[in-house]
């Protein structure tokens, strides 16, 4: 979060250009200079008090993005983990094959219908297997994508986790 605050200055340099990097620790973007500002003992005056709705302003603001980025990199984590557990496609492959096997002990009383099952049964087989070698492919490809999705998604929960604590330490 970049933010320019009234009130809050870098202690080293004077500038107002801070980054908070974690839950009471802020990074001044000019010198690089972390300093720790309690926001539990901000005093209430007239000038905290403008100086705290700032920074819920500016807190809220980057909940609002941060719940944004989640939503985006939780559908992009759900479709990846689609595309890396295409199961549905080697099951139902799975039934036809089944079902197959079935004419064909079915057929067996009656010859019209020995054909079907006969030319059927490779063909099956065949897309059964090609369907099996490209879940895998498909697993290979999206799973690291949903790996990479879900550390984000953990990432931004724990952010989001932090800015409402910071929020509420700034309503107290």
């Amino acid at each position: 979060m970049n933010a320019q605050f009234s009130n809050l200055n870098c202690p080293h340099c004077g500038s107002k250009n801070l980054k908070i990097i974690k839950d009471d620790i802020f990074l001044c973007e000019y010198c690089d200079q972390k300093f720790n500002f309690d926001l539990n003992e901000l005093a209430f005056s007239s000038e905290n008090k403008i100086f705290r709705e700032e920074l819920k302003e500016e807190f809220n603001k980057k909940l609002d993005s941060l719940y944004h980025e989640k939503s985006k990199n939780k559908s992009c984590l759900v479709y990846c983990s689609n595309r890396a557990n295409a199961r549905k496609l080697s099951s139902t492959l799975l039934a036809l094959l089944i079902l197959s096997v079935f004419f064909l002990f079915a057929s067996l009383s009656n010859l019209d219908l020995i054909v079907y099952p006969i030319i059927s049964i490779p063909i099956i087989t065949c897309a059964y297997i090609l369907a099996l070698i490209q879940n895998r492919y498909r697993y290979k490809k999206y799973a690291p994508f949903a790996e990479y999705y879900a550390s984000l998604v953990v990432e931004l929960d724990e952010k989001i986790a932090l800015y409402t604590k910071l929020i509420s330490k700034l309503s107290n």
